[in-house]
């Protein structure tokens, strides 16, 4: 069975997970409010996609895990250099994230982009073990639409982590993407799998609703 899907909207290839591990640190899950991945999972309980995420949520926990997704990635055509990270679940330890820094560098040719909320793991990664992000692996910060506070922010520029967030404007969105009402995807764009500072992603889709309850628990 195959790691990786191919997400069609980014035109890339997707390593997802469940969320049965990353609810258990999401304030938002925590908190009673549903966020747009569980919403998602539920329209696809019993879909092949939702029995992906399962296999992988196993998967990432083999001892032979990083072989089997370097042979993968190996085996791949040479134009499908773009791998995300995460669209589904997060980091659920700091392991985790060992094995995609040590993926990253065994495989230079790709460009990968992590998207996480597990800022705890970061710290322990670069500020605790001194970790180092290759260059070849963006990890983005992702976050409603809030402010995050002046330590964060200067924890993330040391460290070369970049953010993403939710905007409820799309005349403040940077996102083609999202803010395109015919739903064509990413295309040619690439631009979250590069160390831009930040990606404002225009309110749509599974957060439409759902954008107002998030901002009122985090005020």
């Amino acid at each position: 069975m195959k790691i990786f899907s191919h997400n069609k909207k980014l035109n890339a290839l997707s390593f997802d997970l469940d969320i049965s591990q990353c609810s258990k640190s999401c304030e938002l899950y925590q908190s009673g409010l549903i966020p747009y991945c569980k919403q998602s999972l539920d329209r696809l309980f019993f879909s092949p996609f939702a029995l992906r995420l399962k296999r992988n949520s196993r998967k990432i926990k083999l001892d032979n895990f990083e072989k089997l997704v370097n042979q993968e990635l190996r085996g791949l055509r040479p134009n499908n250099n773009l791998i995300r990270l995460y669209s589904f679940g997060d980091l659920s330890n700091i392991e985790d994230l060992k094995k995609w820094v040590r993926i990253s560098k065994m495989n230079k040719n790709k460009l990968f982009w992590l998207s996480t909320r597990q800022d705890s793991i970061l710290f322990e990664y670069l500020e605790q073990l001194g970790g180092v992000i290759p260059q070849n692996l963006t990890i983005r910060y992702s976050l409603p639409l809030i402010d995050t506070p002046k330590f964060i922010d200067e924890f993330l520029k040391k460290h070369g982590i970049v953010k993403s967030q939710i905007v409820d404007k799309k005349i403040n969105s940077n996102c083609q993407a999202s803010k395109d009402n015919k739903n064509r995807g990413c295309r040619d764009c690439f631009k979250c799998w590069t160390k831009t500072d930040l990606i404002n992603y225009f309110n749509h889709g599974n957060m439409k609703h759902r954008l107002k309850d998030y901002l009122r628990f985090f005020k």
